[in-house]
């Protein structure tokens, strides 16, 4: 079955970085039922446990449970395994992206990125056609 709407889990310890990210996914295009904001990795999976989401933009360095342990402890959860999550990160420099590789992490978008990418990696993580 198709969804109609879809919910989001913006996980970012900047209110400016939430901000950013908040009004690109909304500039998207892809219907929204929810944005669901957490501080920190640990407030993203106490979310996860009460509300639906149809996936989780992360950032990395995050204080109490950065960006990778949410990514692992999600990967681990039979309930939360199949929901796409997609780093959004200042990382980016050769050895941060072979760290991010070498932590199951293949897909992620640095805070420097267009509208038209950010439009294409959310779509191809939710199914919908571009």
């Amino acid at each position: 079955m198709k969804k109609e709407k879809f919910n989001f889990l913006l996980a970012d310890d900047s209110k400016s970085s939430r901000h950013m990210v908040r009004h690109m996914v909304v500039k998207s295009g892809i219907p929204i039922d929810e944005i669901f904001i957490a501080e920190n990795g640990q407030e993203a999976l106490d979310l996860l446990e009460i509300k639906e989401v149809d996936i989780i933009l992360t950032d990395i360095v995050m204080p109490i449970m950065n960006g990778i342990e949410l990514i692992s402890n999600v990967k681990k959860s039979i309930k939360h395994s199949h929901i796409p999550i997609i780093p959004v990160s200042s990382l980016g420099s050769k050895k941060d992206i072979e760290y991010f590789k070498k932590n199951g992490i293949d897909i992620y978008i640095t805070k420097i990125v267009t509208q038209e990418k950010i439009n294409e990696i959310l779509k191809s993580a939710l199914n919908i056609p571009l």
